[in-house]
């Protein structure tokens, strides 16, 4: 009897063994509902499965049941198409595939600051989300996490992550610009593809490895941008053209303010503040327009919406007196999406703006140091951007807010002028247009047209041999090299279109330059003013002793008189030989009866320089730079 009570006695001390570690697990649960959420626990964390609610502005919970949400779990808000606005807190390190497919009408996503990894296809077919910004903590985005949302228009990929997967972002169609920071060692096959909005990508470190077709269908005149001094970029590059950009990290502007004073350094040099910045509701307020300034930006305001304009490079923001909404380029976005008391406020008569959301959605960085109260605000501009067209030999400075620009080519007409071949086509030549990045066909900007010219295309059209518009203005020439002259057509902005002015402005800046030329002139050349060798360019002629002078004959009706050589350097001379009257077979690709020839003949060693005086009244002379080493 005993024996037999010990046994019932250990066996039930067994069962409430086996029954306390049943108990005690919490992974063995099955899927448990709190409110609007379904989850599972694993350890001591909550991974969410599922949401049963309907409103549409969805703030995920930190903690379920008492246990951290560290997961968003596979399918968890597939084919919610109640949701617009998705918050997910700082707890959550990790969204699962599919977690949000489907969710066509979500418009924006608010990630905590604690995320690590975007699973595969984790945002798929969102086609009204516009933007996401990734925290600096996520280091892998999987395939097909964006695709197919064809209403994002800007997306910012942090230093932090090192791959973009197959298909990320494939059929993106409003997506106009990306940049991929220098952490970046892979992009996957088609990560862009058919992103056919998409006009640029800028590299900002070496080449990462590639997978087919990662740029493919995408806009007309896509370019990929890197950063000068980074290495193992060709052009093009996997079938992409790509351009160069000025790295300006030595050109960093950097601003240091202090709580309570109404000072601040920029480089190091003291300015003022229209008030000091102050801290409420632990974030910093102060009147932004002196540090707006500073960075090269403008800032407006309107009495009447209490609306503030903060413009900066191709960035726009809006904010709103007491609104905790503001907009970046068009995009509604929450000031703080912690603290919806976080707005722009009028305080002792001054506007003042939240610091950090207004710097860092410009570009800049910023650092607090609680210890001293002290704010760094780094800005690292693209300082210099430059169009560079190997083909005819020009390269073309535009402003910083032209960064991401396209091309567009096409070809300009020339119609006779008289005769039975009036109106009709008789040359033509390329049209390369600089396209700016806020280009839309909706909206669209100025372009910056460029007419190329051969030098011959160029003085029949001066002689009046065609035209090239309605408008009986010929082209503004801009620049010219050894093969080719450059204009821009008259009356371009006959229109009006957005952006004339800044385009004006930047051809105010002579922004067109030759690119370095090999030309050499053979024995016996030809300096062809009258068609050939343009203004202003240097001639070698180190393999020949005399030269034709070519020039046009009801312009220099004076023959030789016309031509001044002056020795401008060593011992070098011109003398005259002969005037060879007009050139025909040999001189010109068809001869030129409208020219004279002019004989001369170079000696010594050293540089000469022509000027060609031009007898037609206000028309401005001619010159020609040579660089002489040879004897007769």
């Amino acid at each position: 009897m005993r024996k037999v009570l010990a046994v019932f006695i250990a066996g039930c001390l067994v069962l409430s063994l086996f029954t306390g570690i049943f108990v005690s697990m919490p992974s063995a649960r099955a899927d448990i509902a709190e409110g609007d959420y379904t989850y599972i626990v694993a350890g001591s964390n909550a991974t969410i499965t599922g949401y049963t609610g309907s409103g549409s502005a969805v703030v995920i919970p930190a903690t379920l049941g008492g246990y951290p949400v560290t997961n968003i779990g596979d399918d968890a808000f597939a084919d919610c198409s109640a949701v617009t606005i998705t918050t997910i807190p700082n707890s959550v390190t990790s969204i699962g595939t599919d977690a949000f497919y489907n969710c066509t009408k979500l418009t924006s996503v608010i990630i905590g600051s604690g995320l690590t990894t975007i699973g595969p296809s984790a945002f798929p077919r969102c086609s009204a989300l516009t933007s996401v910004i990734i925290p600096d903590s996520v280091t892998s985005i999987g395939y097909g996490a964006f695709a197919d949302c064809s209403a994002l228009t800007t997306m910012s990929i942090p230093n932090s992550v090192t791959s973009i997967g197959t298909d990320t972002f494939y059929g993106c169609t409003k997506l106009t610009t990306m940049t991929i920071p220098n952490s970046i060692t892979s992009i996957g096959s088609y990560a862009f593809g058919s992103c056919s909005a998409l006009t640029a990508a800028h590299f900002s470190g070496n080449p990462p490895r590639m997978g087919t077709g990662v740029f493919d269908s995408c806009a007309t005149g896509f370019t990929v941008w890197y950063m000068s001094g980074t290495t193992g970029w060709t052009n093009p590059w996997y079938t992409y053209p790509t351009a160069t950009v000025e790295n300006a990290t030595k050109k960093q502007t950097v601003l240091v303010l202090h709580i309570g004073k109404p000072t601040f350094t920029m480089n190091g040099t003291s300015k003022m503040l229209d008030s000091p910045p102050v801290i409420k509701n632990s974030r910093t307020l102060l009147p932004i327009r002196a540090i707006i300034e500073a960075l090269g930006g403008t800032i407006a305001w309107n009495a009447i919406a209490r609306k503030v304009t903060v413009t900066l490079g191709t960035k726009t923001l809006q904010l709103w007196i007491g609104k905790s909404n503001a907009t970046v380029n068009g995009v509604s976005k929450p000031i703080d999406a912690t603290d919806a008391r976080v707005v722009p406020e009028i305080i002792n008569s001054r506007t003042m703006l939240p610091l950090r959301f207004v710097s860092e959605n410009l570009g800049c960085s910023v650092v607090w140091a609680a210890a001293t109260k002290t704010i760094t605000i780094t800005s690292t501009p693209f300082a210099h951007i430059e169009y560079q067209n190997d083909q005819y030999g020009f390269g073309f400075s535009l402003p910083e807010s032209w960064k991401g620009y396209s091309i567009v080519t096409d070809k300009w007409n020339g119609f006779a002028n008289t005769g039975p071949k009036g109106d009709t086509t008789v040359t033509q030549g390329p049209l390369i247009s600089i396209r700016n990045p806020a280009w839309t066909a909706q909206k669209p900007y100025q372009d910056i047209p460029i007419m190329v010219f051969t030098l011959s295309q160029w003085d029949s059209l001066l002689r009046g041999k065609f035209y090239v518009s309605a408008a009986p203005i010929n082209p503004n020439r801009i620049g010219f090299n050894a093969n080719h002259v450059f204009a821009i057509p008259a009356r371009y902005n006959y229109a009006l279109p957005i952006g004339y002015e800044e385009v004006d402005k930047i051809l105010q800046n002579n922004p067109l330059r030759a690119l370095p030329s090999s030309s050499t002139i053979s024995d016996e050349g030809k300096v062809l003013l009258c068609g050939g060798i343009p203004n202003g360019s240097t001639q070698d002629i180190r393999e020949t002793t005399r030269l034709f002078i070519n020039l046009p004959k009801d312009i220099y009706p004076d023959k030789e008189h016309n031509l001044q050589f002056k020795t401008a350097s060593g011992n070098a001379t011109a003398s005259w030989v002969s005037n060879a009257g007009p050139y025909g077979e040999g001189y010109g690709a068809e001869g030129n009866p409208d020219c004279w020839s002019y004989y001369y003949e170079f000696d010594g060693k050293g540089e000469v320089d022509l000027t060609v005086k031009n007898a037609t009244k206000n028309a401005p002379n001619y010159y020609v730079h040579f660089i002489v080493s040879s004897a007769k």
